[in-house]
């Protein structure tokens, strides 16, 4: 007979996948690259992101050494993106910060977010770094799911038109496409069109096109005048001639796009984990926005791609973008439950801090690590 906790996880494992299925469209992505990481390369010393064509130097004396770390504790991180938003673990990886730290890296790719948290609520991984979808769902069914830290909190996405409409104004009457209608594409293009002062279900005809290569193809064949795109679609898009009208990570609208997921049950094994794994990749972030080399070889490496403008579009847009703390969000996670309620009404009853688990955030604040990393 089955354990009555061994029976509710199942359980919300299910229902997590019945949940994101729904909610959530899984993209085709290539694997990443089977080996070891990248050699690391040496940084700059300076607190901005590394031009284009810099020269690394020697690590700043600035730069936090961590803590001597017990024994490596084995960590078992599932990723479920291949895009620029995940630059912060292959840097740390490449880099060595994670063996640093004592941890002992197992990095996997899951292609979709229910299966991400099902392989997390079985115990099969210890942490998940992608989309919110999954603890929002599994948030929403009462279960046993937080996020921990955040190391995104926009949304990189942007509409692009044809020339013939170079104002948002000049979409009146005219078609948008989204993915999906409830995805989050759909959700971007309702806040900028409210945004511009345009009423998405009577200005506009919001129209489903599928994935966001389909979306370059409606575009190029006039089968709608704008569309919402992702980089590095958006360097695609600007080579055809169409024109950016606006994005949602230059906005004051926050959601937090990447964060790390893992078990709510506080197990001093796991919470010992955290204390390593998410300092290592604060590190991460601070040498993805100076080490720009290593920054673009992980890129080109784990998105399969020997595109130099698109690994540089991708490295310039996100890079500046990450949360050098880890900052959890209250307000991007009330939109991402004010979205998920789209599709399961009882996500407006979440309160968002149901969701987060900021402990480990908090004690990185504390610590001094950033101020070393970036000076006071």
């Amino acid at each position: 007979m089955e354990r009555p906790e061994a029976t509710r996880t199942s359980r919300l494992a299910s229902a997590a996948l019945a949940v994101l299925l729904v909610a959530c469209a899984p993209r085709a992505e290539a694997p990443p690259s089977a080996g070891g990481g990248l050699p690391g390369s040496t940084i700059p010393q300076t607190g901005a992101v590394a031009p284009a064509g810099a020269t690394a130097a020697p690590q700043s004396d600035a730069a936090a050494s961590p803590p001597a770390p017990g024994p490596p504790l084995r960590v078992r991180l599932a990723q479920t993106s291949l895009s620029g938003s995940s630059l912060p673990v292959w840097v740390a990886r490449d880099a060595g910060l994670f063996t640093q730290y004592g941890v002992d890296l197992e990095l996997t790719y899951i292609s979709t977010t229910p299966t991400a948290m099902a392989a997390l609520l079985a115990d099969e991984v210890d942490f998940i770094v992608g989309s919110p979808d999954p603890v929002v769902a599994v948030g929403v069914e009462g279960g046993d799911a937080v996020a921990v830290g955040a190391t995104l909190n926009k949304i990189v996405q942007a509409i692009y038109a044809a020339p013939a409409y170079p104002d948002p104004a000049s979409l009146r009457g005219h078609a948008v496409g989204i993915t999906r209608f409830g995805a989050l594409s759909d959700s971007s293009v309702r806040y900028l069109l409210r945004h511009w002062g345009l009423d998405p279900d009577q200005d506009v005809t919001l129209r489903q096109i599928g994935g966001y290569p389909e979306m370059l193809t409606a575009l190029s064949a006039g089968a709608i005048e704008a569309g919402i795109l992702p980089p590095p679609q958006t360097l695609r898009a600007k080579d055809l001639g169409f024109v950016e009208l606006g994005n949602l990570w230059t906005t004051s609208l926050e959601y937090p796009a990447i964060v790390f997921m893992t078990r709510r049950e506080r197990q001093p094994e796991r919470e010992e984990m955290a204390r390593r794994l998410l300092p290592a990749v604060v590190e991460g972030i601070h040498r993805t926005r100076l080490d720009r080399p290593l920054a673009l070889r992980a890129l080109k490496v784990e998105t399969h791609t020997e595109d130099d403008r698109a690994a540089e579009e991708g490295y310039e847009i996100y890079t500046p973008l990450f949360e050098r703390d880890l900052r959890l969000s209250r307000d991007a996670f009330r939109t991402a439950l004010e979205e998920h309620a789209r599709s399961d009404p009882r996500a407006t009853s979440v309160d968002p801090d149901t969701l987060m688990d900021p402990r480990y955030v908090e004690e990185i604040q504390r610590s001094g690590l950033i101020e070393r990393l970036y000076g006071p």
